[in-house]
């Protein structure tokens, strides 16, 4: 073989190495983007599930401390006794076992329940402080059922985390005839007895249950 033809033997061996280097450094390159974009991703996704877990946490504890509020305020078993067309003017006349401003709610729709056989409903305002990060507006709304059953719930509105709860107080009523003080029937002249009778009204007494109240919920995401 001549000096020349074992040269350009050796160049062209040379070439075809290099060629085969570069495809290996490709192939390598390749798979190194596709493990450093999984490993992005998997960052990106971790990030967004821990910022989603924070959010659920607060919405958890918002709405958690919210029903606690409400609950703290169920003293002990209520009772309201209701005589229409005194008691909505009678502030003396409160719902025994709940805190004050709450049980003047009830009141009102008690009355109102009473007078109309038919359910009410109010809403409820929060103080959100303490709860920064809130993803959404704490909300809540109570209604009183025709039997007089109280629903309380308590949900993240405008959020993408919410922890909704309920809060069940049954209730249960009884209507009775009271005499009326001072209002005694004058007797027949030729009546046997000569006391006479008293006039009578209707009362209802309206009872909760501390003991029987529960509280359901679930998690519910956007």
């Amino acid at each position: 073989m001549t000096p020349l033809k074992k040269t350009t033997k050796l160049v062209r061996k040379k070439l075809n190495t290099r060629g085969a280097s570069m495809v290996v450094a490709l192939v390598i390159f390749i798979i190194c983007s596709f493990v450093a974009l999984a490993i992005v991703n998997s960052a990106i996704l971790n990030a967004k599930r821990t910022i989603a877990e924070r959010k659920g946490d607060i919405a958890f504890k918002a709405t958690t401390q919210a029903m606690k509020l409400i609950t703290d305020c169920i003293k002990d078993d209520s009772i309201y006794r209701y005589e229409e067309g005194v008691s909505a003017n009678d502030d003396n006349n409160t719902v025994k076992g709940m805190e004050e401003t709450f049980g003047l709610k009830i009141k009102e729709m008690a009355e109102t329940v009473a007078s109309s056989n038919d359910e009410t409903s109010r809403t409820i305002t929060f103080e959100s402080e303490g709860l920064d990060g809130l993803d959404g507006t704490l909300k809540g709304k109570i209604t009183m059922q025709s039997d007089f059953t109280i629903n309380v719930d308590v949900w993240i509105d405008g959020g993408k985390e919410d922890y909704p709860l309920t809060l069940t107080i049954p209730g249960s009523s009884q209507t009775v005839l009271e005499d009326k003080i001072g209002k005694k029937i004058k007797p027949e002249v030729n009546a046997a007895v000569a006391t006479g009778t008293f006039e009578q009204k209707e009362v209802t007494y309206i009872s909760w249950s501390k003991i029987g109240m529960y509280v359901t919920g679930k998690k519910a995401s956007s």
